[in-house]
């Protein structure tokens, strides 16, 4: 038999024909060459899973995990900080993924036993959402260490205590306690405590009551238990902003934090470009991603954008925001379709039905406000525009533009709104960034551009028009219409604390001009002496107050 084809690369060249003519003997030889290749390609596979994390998993997992960027990243990062020898008390590594991404196969049903096996003196403790959980997780520890553990680590399973929620390294004093969130922690200190998802759902995200209830027992269970120098690894997706990985970040030191958004934002720490997708490995590329946000955010239900941006992003915000709160927008629609209200909570946790109101057939004044702002090496970034157009004191958003541009992206789109809505004669730029490059080449081809020289800070600047907003005079389109208008909402209620704020630079250039249009007080607008109320206008019965008896308008127009 010629080993050149059995050897090194043992039947990669036996052709079906070549194998047919193989003797019996010939065959066996091969045979066993391609067992001994198995082996050998077993024991360097065995040797690696000992030393590293990802391996590890990838082999006690036998082919059901896949090694994708985003998990080898995860895996890395883990034993990184596992092994790290800082001196402090305690440290602590937040890990915020979106649902079925591969973080608990990963991390919670591999870690401990991979753990005891590198260090079987040390003692883990892993506590989940709830008894059920936390006995799964515990049994596929065990699972591992009582197939792979000999073999790989030279550690066996104590005969007593030997259950799937607890159990003990023969020989050694280390072993693993597997509890419910609120089943209480008992026993000797934990060298790792792992935090597997404590929160079900966003029912209990948004009780007050639950998440002090858990953070009860992060700081009179879960920490009192920590050996000195002991890791601690949160795994969340997250909810709300004020959950455990909240309250950890805003009072605990030592913490590190590493988010894998769905959807790559800017510095994204695998690397990749904007807008791409997490896990393609698996079919969730960028195009399922596309169909699949936009589906979700759509789905009044699910919790639309908000609810996209806290499990899918990592970026919860909680329900009310800093300046704008969600109950003080209301909504239009056009005249005589019919519409399901939009269900928010008001102040005191109350749910409210607001309905949407016919957009008017005429608008006193209308505009377009622009944020342009290129950060990115590749000359992309974030443009926000908008149409606004206002109807005595009421203001009604139309239209939005909010997408990642280059310079040519960012005129090619002005252009289009300007065509889309000719009505909006002034044009609202910011003067700073690319804004002068776009005032200047356009300035002698679009009429009616203002270069708008920001006054103040951002905060100052939306804390001037918040009581438009208060006031229930700013319209958005019914988010059933226009879905892109839960973008907006999200970004103005987390207003100042998210990492982007164009959306709110726009609106409240905006707003700010409609004021200046009644004189640059606030309060003569809100008395409907605006725009829609000009000097020596009269009040008109046949526009200003329909068959219906709706005096909307009218009381826009007498500041009632």
């Amino acid at each position: 038999m010629d080993n050149n084809d059995s050897t090194g690369n043992a039947g990669s060249k036996m052709t079906p024909n070549k194998l047919k003519k193989l003797s019996r003997k010939e065959k066996e030889e091969l045979l066993l060459l391609l067992m001994e290749k198995r082996r050998r390609q077993r024991l360097r596979k065995a040797e690696l899973a000992k030393k590293i994390y990802s391996d590890y998993v990838e082999y006690v997992n036998e082919d059901r995990w896949i090694p994708a960027r985003h998990l080898l990243y995860l895996c890395d990062k883990i034993q990184k900080f596992i092994e790290a020898d800082t001196g402090h008390p305690y440290d602590i590594l937040i890990l915020q993924m979106p649902p079925q991404h591969g973080k608990s196969m990963s991390t919670t049903e591999a870690l401990p036993s991979w753990y005891l096996g590198k260090w079987p003196y040390k003692r883990v403790i892993e506590i989940s959402y709830n008894e059920d959980f936390a006995q799964l997780f515990g049994r596929r520890n065990k699972a591992k260490i009582e197939q792979y553990g000999k073999d790989l680590f030279n550690i066996q399973l104590a005969k007593k205590p030997n259950s799937d929620t607890e159990f003990e390294i023969k020989g050694n004093s280390g072993g693993m306690i597997s509890r419910g969130v609120m089943s209480g922690v008992t026993g000797r200190p934990a060298n790792l405590m792992l935090i597997d998802d404590p929160i079900k759902n966003r029912q209990e995200a948004e009780s007050e009551t639950y998440r002090n209830r858990i953070w009860d027992e992060w700081q009179n269970s879960f920490k009192t238990r920590l050996a000195a120098g002991a890791k601690v690894i949160l795994i969340m997706t997250r909810w709300h902003e004020d959950d455990l990985a909240g309250r950890i970040i805003a009072n605990e030191k030592h913490v590190q934090i590493i988010n894998l958004p769905c959807e790559a934002e800017e510095d994204d720490p695998l690397g990749r470009k904007l807008g791409e997708a997490l896990f393609p490995e698996i079919g969730k590329d960028d195009a399922w991603l596309r169909e699949f946000k936009d589906s979700y955010i759509k789905d009044m239900n699910s919790g639309g954008i908000r609810a996209w941006l806290a499990l899918f992003q990592g970026r919860p915000s909680s329900m009310e925001g800093t300046l704008f709160k969600r109950y003080w927008w209301r909504y239009w629609k056009p005249k005589g379709m019919d519409l399901p209200p939009v269900t928010v909570k008001n102040q005191n946790g109350e749910l409210v039905n607001i309905s949407a109101i016919d957009l008017p057939a005429e608008f006193d004044m209308m505009l377009q406000s622009w944020d342009m702002t290129f950060k990115d090496s590749d000359g992309t970034d974030l443009v926000a525009g908008g149409v606004w157009a206002s109807r005595h004191a009421d203001i009604f958003y139309l239209d939005q533009v909010y997408e990642r541009m280059d310079f040519v992206a960012t005129i090619k789109a002005f252009l289009a709104l300007t065509q889309k809505w000719p009505e909006a004669l002034t044009k609202l730029v910011e003067d700073k960034a690319n804004g002068p490059a776009v005032i200047s080449m356009l300035k002698h081809r679009v009429g009616g551009i203002i270069p708008i020289e920001p006054e103040g800070t951002k905060i100052a600047r939306a804390s001037a028009v918040q009581p438009i907003v208060e006031s229930g005079n700013v319209y958005l389109p019914h988010p059933m219409i226009h879905p892109w208008v839960n973008t907006f909402i999200e970004q103005c209620a987390k207003f100042p604390n998210d990492i982007h704020d164009d959306l709110v630079d726009q609106f409240s250039q905006a707003l700010k001009r409609f004021m200046y249009a009644s004189g640059g007080d606030i309060n003569s607008f809100l008395a409907g002496s605006g725009s829609g109320n000009k000097a020596g206008r009269d009040f008109d019965f046949e526009s200003d107050y329909d068959e219906d008896g709706d005096l909307s308008q009218a009381a826009g127009f007498f500041g009632i």
